[in-house]
């Protein structure tokens, strides 16, 4: 939101220095981005008159002339090539040393084609307040020799620009800045009054609203006889400080309304129009080319229509078929109160920016409709002439104030300290509520049409401490009994799953919830249902099915940058559709690269689908699972996992835990990969419930056996099999069994393997004998011959 100094006096009595004013609208919330001040550039430019002029004897476009700036510069010669001069224009003068910056230079004498010139005579381009010109500047008549020109015609109004919270749509207006401002004692307010228009004749247009929770209430006014031309310069030269084009008399205005009192305004030219206006939704397949120009297919958006069709989108951008342009004679002007989010949804789907959209969907004050439409009529009235019809209406103003009630307590326990009643009263008051009721223990207040953001008690005391200044809060530690924190066992499963894999050396990543549409489809997902009305950027468009593209893409960057080695993981929610019970907390993990750095000492291994397996597993057993009776199946494997590197991993038949194994080389292909990766999921939801603590076992002082066994099996039989076996062969002996060794070859048939294990037998309760070592090796090796349908390898 910008504004200039001398604009927020119009309302504002002050005479605080503009430092100042910056202090308190930052300390009000309303935080001052930038100020930017001309007055020092331009003080250098002095008004000047052509008191002479003759062709400059060597160049056909070029004119001598004699110029008259004031007492010491009353007799100048300077060459000037603009189309415009003539004898007695009053206009601008940059003397030798000045900077111009519109041209980004510093005037010197010179001789331009052998005849000397000794300054230049400036266009609003050249000085940086105008965005074209056709030449010099050309001043009134009266316009003072020797004056500053930009003090004189208010070129030196500093420009404020100020950030605004989405709460605040009432300083979206200039009226709204002053009115903060005098509420911190900073000047007194003086509101807009005395607005009249004079009433002859009744509207040839009437009004219909089709849609009244759209469109509440609806104002208009017919203004014949008009003359659209240019507008006045300090209107021009206003708009233009706060970053907008002047277009015409009728248009500016409307621009000029909004900002000076956040009343957003539309004017049709009303010859253009074909009957009374109706506002109401889109017909199938109706389109409308707005002011810019674009041609939009409507489909829900509020629109602004005539009997013909649609000549504006409500609230959003006018219709350029019924814009007003110098041929206008005939206007009707529209002030109407649109829903927030009925123009937010047509703004964002549109995708059309505007003035007149940033103030609606924020929230406009509703009782201003017909202030804002008399103060833009005599305005026009006076700018073009003409003569308005009576004002027409349809609908009624909603009444959006509140009756709130402050104890005086909650403002004690809420800023910790006490601010006097009176002051609670003035402050309140200076913000536009109207007092009900008071009395020693609370207030009652009525709450003022253009806040939108005062709803509940707490807004209040917000206000309060606001105004009088947060600065004036004391400091105070806090007042709180410390109690053990109680967390659901949901939160306790996501803490110890990401104690857990961080402890094995992963390293968590937190990425965004959405993705390019692109990669969601890689990952069975990208449903319409599950893509963002609004999204952030082009590139994330739709809600997450898993949370492995995004694990991918991390670790594509890291190997781009050197980071060869990867091992991150992330727990977090994917979507299976827009239903809450559709909402999936997962574990994900992606491995790749080397498992450590070079040394000399050993030889560089890189990850393997083996790590990613171990992994998982090491997660599940740490979380409580019975390894031993998870199973693993090969078949129904998502299409992002190697066909035959990868497996499931259930408990019981139904339940699958996860996937592991390697990445689908042709999926890595699709995301730019060339590097190997391996990975796997956890669907938490599908962990079995803790059965609470568990019984911690006696330490162990026995020492603890180890026997070797080969079996030889058939080449596609699970080895995960044959260590079930040995695990089952006595539970309470064996306390641990791996694999490390697999042969083929020499010595064992064409389409088998010889697999060598290694069990550990601890004794619990006292040491075993040969025998019954004996005995519980042979229960192994039968256990596994009779579930592999394998031999023992002499």
């Amino acid at each position: 939101m910008k504004f200039t100094l001398n604009w927020l006096k119009e309302f504002l009595q002050t005479d605080r220095p503009l430092s100042e004013i910056s202090h308190r609208l930052t300390m009000l919330g309303l935080e001052v981005e930038g100020i930017e001040d001309n007055s020092a550039t331009l003080a250098p430019f002095l008004i000047a008159s052509v008191d002479d002029l003759a062709p400059h004897p060597n160049a056909d476009k070029l004119n001598v002339c004699t110029v008259n700036a004031g007492e010491g510069f009353d007799n100048l010669q300077v060459v000037c090539g603009a189309p415009n001069v003539y004898k007695g224009m009053k206009t601008v003068i940059a003397m030798p040393g000045v900077y111009v910056p519109g041209l980004d230079f510093v005037i010197k004498k010179a001789k331009i084609r052998d005849v000397e010139s000794n300054g230049m005579l400036c266009s609003g381009k050249e000085l940086g307040i105008a965005d074209e010109a056709e030449g010099i500047l050309d001043l009134p008549s009266d316009a003072p020799v020797g004056k500053c020109f930009a003090a004189h015609y208010g070129y030196d109004d500093p420009v404020i620009e100020i950030g605004l919270t989405p709460n605040r749509s009432d300083c979206f207006g200039v009226e709204g800045v002053a009115r903060e401002l005098a509420a911190a004692n900073v000047g007194k307010f003086t509101p807009l009054h005395g607005c009249n228009v004079s009433s002859t004749y009744a509207s040839p247009i009437d009004i219909n609203i089709e849609d009244t929770e759209a469109c509440p209430v609806y104002y208009g006014m017919h203004i014949k006889g008009v003359k659209n031309g240019q507008s006045p310069e300090w209107l021009r030269r206003r708009l233009r400080q706060v970053g907008l084009k002047s277009i015409s008399a009728a248009v500016d205005v409307t621009n000029y309304i909004n900002f000076h009192l956040c009343r957003p305004l539309h004017v049709f030219d009303a010859g253009k129009l074909n009957g009374n206006i109706i506002v109401r939704r889109p017909e199938d397949g109706e389109k409308i080319v707005a002011l810019d120009e674009k041609e939009y297919t409507l489909k829900n958006e509020l629109v602004v229509a005539d009997e013909k069709g649609a000549v504006a989108i409500a609230g959003v951008m006018g219709g350029l078929d019924s814009g007003v342009t110098e041929e206008t004679t005939e206007i009707f002007l529209e002030s109407a109160y649109f829903d927030p989010i009925a123009v937010s949804e047509a703004g964002r789907r549109l995708n059309i920016h505007s003035d007149s959209r940033t103030r609606f969907e924020r929230g406009v004050d509703p009782q201003g409709t017909m202030r804002g439409l008399i103060a833009a009529a005599e305005m026009i009235i006076e700018f073009c002439g003409g003569e308005a019809s009576y004002i027409v209406k349809a609908g009624d103003e909603p009444n959006n104030t509140r009756k709130l009630k402050l104890p005086y307590q909650n403002i004690r326990n809420l800023l910790g300290q006490e601010v006097p009643t009176k002051t609670v009263h003035e402050v309140l008051e200076a913000v536009g509520c109207k007092i009900l009721h008071k009395d020693s223990m609370e207030v009652s207040v009525r709450t003022p049409s253009w806040r939108h953001d005062l709803s509940i008690p707490q807004d209040l005391i917000e206000e309060v401490a606001r105004v009088v200044g947060y600065t004036t809060i004391k400091e105070k530690p806090p007042r709180m009994l410390l109690s053990d924190v109680k967390r659901s066992p949901s939160h306790e499963k996501r803490m110890k799953i990401r104690t857990i894999m961080a402890a094995n050396g992963f390293d968590e990543c937190i990425t965004y919830a959405f993705l390019p549409q692109r990669e969601a489809e890689l990952f069975e997902g990208g449903q319409p249902e599950l893509q963002l009305l609004n999204p952030i950027s082009s590139d994330l468009s739709t809600m997450r099915p898993s949370l492995l593209p995004n694990l991918i893409n991390v670790a594509r960057r890291n190997i781009a940058k050197s980071h060869k080695s990867v091992a991150s993981f992330e727990l977090g929610e994917v979507y299976e559709g827009p239903a809450p019970e559709q909402q999936k907390i997962q574990l994900a993990a992606v491995m790749c690269g080397p498992k450590a750095p070079p040394h000399w000492e050993q030889p560089r291994k890189s990850f393997t689908v083996f790590d990613a397996k171990a992994a998982m597993l090491m997660l599940l057993r740490d979380l409580g699972l019975p390894l031993d009776k998870l199973s693993f199946d090969t078949h129904g494997l998502p299409s992002w996992y190697h066909p035959v590197q990868s497996a499931a991993v259930k408990l019981g038949p139904k339940n699958i835990i996860g996937f592991f194994g390697a990445l689908s080389p042709v999926l890595l292909n699709k995301m730019d990969v060339e590097d190997e990766m391996f990975a796997f999921e956890v669907f938490v939801e599908n962990l079995p419930a803790s059965k609470g603590n568990k019984v911690v076992a006696p330490k162990v002082e026995l020492t603890p056996i180890e026997r070797d066994f080969s079996f030889v099996m058939h080449g596609n039989t699970p080895v995960d099999e044959a260590v079930k076996a040995i695990q089952s062969a006595e539970r309470t002996l064996i306390s641990d069994v791996h694999v490390f060794d697999v042969y083929e070859g020499k010595g064992v048939e064409t389409g088998f393997k010889a697999v060598a294990f290694k069990a550990v037998i601890q004794p619990t309760e006292k040491t075993l004998s040969d025998a019954e070592i004996q005995e519980v090796c042979q229960k192994i090796i039968n256990n596994v011959e009779k579930r592999t349908e394998s031999k023992l390898r002499a």
